[in-house]
């Protein structure tokens, strides 16, 4: 690692717990990433660059579940299942919103009683809200399942994403790598920002990322 990870001194009101338990290893961070190779300064607020390293690492934490592998199967397999969850609820939704009261009464006689009441577009229920939101919610997890990149760096990945959008937010550019066989010392502020992250967050195969790993991760940000 870059740096060693120190014990935090309380400073800073964090939501991430690996920020929260190393504050003063994060403010390191910001130290060697703050100049780029040239002498361009890139992160001018230490105070900004803590927060949004914490909301990156946060989301990752809250986000990494979706990228493991599971008792709910691997990324496609999940992609699978809320593809045919929002088919099946969406064709639900068009039939109920073809429901009459008259339905609904024959439903209740076979014991499935839904309190219902009319408004002015029509029949409503309480069952046909959750269906609603139900939908809702399927389009918003396979929106979040789309981006994730696949294989057994998911992880590594999605911390690249969510890292990605912290430099973009702070910067105002999009992140690269200067990496040659000339200067293999020096891949670049961003690479260098993954690097030194990694040990705050958790990743299930970490010993197995090296340096390539972590630029082919950064290059398939640049393509997505």
């Amino acid at each position: 690692g870059l740096f060693k990870a120190d014990q935090s001194n309380g400073s800073f009101d964090s939501k991430c717990l690996g920020v929260e338990e190393n504050v003063t290893y994060a403010e390191e961070i910001f130290e060697k990433v703050r100049v780029n190779g040239k002498g361009k300064v890139l992160f001018k607020s230490k105070e900004e660059f803590l927060r949004q390293l914490d909301d990156a690492l946060f989301y990752y934490e809250i986000i990494r579940p979706c990228v493991m592998p599971d008792e709910s199967g691997e990324l496609k397999d999940q992609r699978k299942y809320f593809d045919q969850l929002q088919k099946a609820v969406s064709n639900l939704n068009v039939v109920l919103g073809n429901m009459h009261e008259n339905h609904s009464r024959r439903l209740a006689h076979a014991g499935f009683v839904l309190p219902q009441f009319l408004t002015g577009e029509g029949l409503d229920n309480d069952f046909i809200q959750q269906s609603k939101s139900l939908e809702a919610a399927t389009i918003k997890v396979r929106e979040n399942l789309k981006g994730k990149n696949r294989g057994q760096y998911a992880e590594l990945f999605l911390l690249i994403e969510q890292l990605t959008e912290m430099y973009e937010t702070c910067t105002g550019k999009f992140p690269t790598t200067t990496y040659s066989e000339h200067n293999a010392d020096n891949k670049g502020v961003f690479f260098d920002l993954v690097q030194a992250a990694r040990p705050l967050v958790s990743i299930s195969n970490d010993k197995h990322i090296n340096d390539n790993t972590v630029i082919n991760g950064i290059k398939l940000a640049q393509k997505s």
